[in-house]
């Protein structure tokens, strides 16, 4: 789960350009032009699944508030937000879709800056790699896929 929330602040921090980002927990100064995101990450879940239960499927929810001078201002950087996350894949395995809108639109801040909020949910399943190997025994090639196994004469 820790992985998923880094992989998310990384892609953040390292491709979005449009505003400055106030990270979830972190002391943040509201810039002049009252235009910024918000970027929280919340764990849901993590189910263990499979034979002896390699595979890993974790649930998490993405919440980005935006902030901007006026209503329209900030429901157009919340669509930006919504187009930057459709193009992000930071795992084969992962998917990243808009939940239900909540209906609120924007909210006045009474500070110059309107709110808008989105919440993501984000879902991974990890699959464990194969142990692949090939052993020479006798002139014969032999190779295993999965779990070690000893072979005996």
């Amino acid at each position: 789960m820790v992985d998923m929330k880094i992989a998310i602040e990384k892609h953040f921090a390292d491709n979005w350009t449009a505003t400055p980002i106030h990270w979830q927990g972190m002391r943040f100064t509201a810039p002049s032009d009252n235009k910024w995101i918000h970027v929280s990450f919340t764990p849901i879940s993590r189910q263990r699944g499979g034979f002896g239960g390699g595979c890993a499927t974790n649930e998490a929810q993405v919440k980005i508030m935006s902030y901007d001078k006026t209503p329209t201002a900030s429901l157009a950087l919340d669509g930006q937000v919504l187009t930057f996350l459709e193009n992000y894949s930071w795992e084969h395995n992962s998917t990243v879709g808009l939940s239900e809108p909540d209906g609120l639109g924007t909210i006045d801040m009474e500070n110059g800056a309107f709110e808008t909020s989105s919440l993501y949910q984000v879902k991974s399943t990890t699959v464990p790699q194969p142990i692949t190997k090939t052993v020479t025994h006798n002139g014969l090639h032999l190779t295993i896929h999965g779990k070690p196994i000893t072979i005996t004469n």
